[in-house]
């Protein structure tokens, strides 16, 4: 009769020790879950990050090759208004008008130069955001690669500590039958 006392009490020892696997396994993988649900939305942000910067870039681009082309029809300008001034032998209004025409075609050059910063700008935070972006997956493959092995870790456990309160069941029955 004492030892199946005692047996009875290894068994709900085993019982209580395996249901406190249970509940602190369920934390780990919350805690996991949330962590992971974290990072898939840093993701998820960094990714709408990139497609705004890819945007702007496309943006600014244009804006470039706009500024270009106007910067081409200012030299064409310039050299048709150096002709029709030749043309007229008027230097004095030449003087003024190449003034004129150095004035924008110095504008048109520093616009095209700060875009071009500005471009330089983006290609770098865009690079910086892929980095970024590349190292959020590894850590959420990580972290999928750690919930699983906490789900086959608390499944192999499951199946021992059930194993074992079967054996434990089956020698309590023939205890059980040894002292009838």
């Amino acid at each position: 009769d004492a030892q199946l006392k005692r047996r009875e009490r290894e068994m709900q020892e085993t019982v209580d020790i395996y249901n406190q696997n249970v509940v602190d396994l369920e934390e780990k993988l919350n805690q996991s879950e949330k962590a992971k649900e974290k990072l898939q939305a840093q993701v998820n942000k960094l990714q709408s990050n990139l497609d705004d910067l890819n945007d702007e870039k496309l943006k600014l681009r244009s804006d470039v090759a706009s500024l270009r082309q106007k910067y081409d029809n200012a030299c064409y300008e310039l050299d048709s208004l150096r002709e029709q001034q030749q043309q007229r032998g008027g230097e004095a209004e030449q003087g003024r008008s190449n003034r004129h025409m150095r004035e924008t075609i110095q504008r048109y050059t520093r616009t095209i130069a700060d875009l071009e910063g500005k471009l330089e700008e983006e290609a770098s935070t865009k690079a910086e955001l892929q980095d970024r972006l590349a190292s959020a997956r590894s850590e959420l493959e990580d972290k999928q690669k750690y919930t699983e092995e906490l789900l086959q870790r608390q499944n192999k456990s499951s199946r021992q500590l059930e194993s074992d309160l079967s054996n434990m069941k089956f020698e309590k029955e023939e205890l059980q039958a040894k002292l009838d």
